[in-house]
């Protein structure tokens, strides 16, 4: 078990905590006791924080990625590298629809949050004109890509 890096509240009796040995942990603060886990890989968790209806949590890591969970069944919506290695954070924006990361690189960066992996489609097929290959597909839309892929 890793020291604690950041700790946030969330709707309910709920509190999620960022640590050291890569983890994400939910608890209950009426209980005491841990609730469930999100793992990501070796880099300790920066930080940690639910969405204000308590339906995801969105995490980031010291190796500059960035995670959005779903809470009901710890299943990873999206992942990605925002940032270079060094200190991160993510924060949603007060309406949600953004996601802001920053770094130890000096950057800060602006994410569109899409709710659901539906809305990721429509936005999709409503700005990009032209069909899109299996290589630009899981590319653009596979939260890990897989070796398994088709691009050359």
């Amino acid at each position: 078990d890793g020291a604690i890096n950041h700790v946030s509240f969330g709707p309910g009796d709920s509190v999620v905590t960022a640590s050291q040995d890569g983890t994400a942990r939910i608890w209950s603060v009426v209980t005491g006791k841990e609730t469930g886990r999100l793992n990501m890989g070796t880099a300790p968790v920066t930080t940690a924080v639910f969405s204000k209806d308590g339906a995801r949590i969105l995490a980031s890591t010291a190796d500059g990625q960035s995670w959005l969970w779903r809470l009901d069944d710890h299943a990873l919506i999206a992942s990605w590298h925002s940032h270079g290695p060094g200190a991160s954070r993510a924060i949603f924006s007060p309406d949600e629809s953004r996601i802001v990361t920053i770094s130890g690189d000096t950057n800060v960066r602006i994410f569109r949050n899409f709710f659901d992996t539906q809305a990721i489609f429509d936005h999709a097929k409503a700005t990009i004109k032209r069909r899109l290959s299996q290589c630009e597909r899981e590319q653009y839309f596979l939260a890990t890509p897989s070796d398994e892929t088709s691009c050359q």
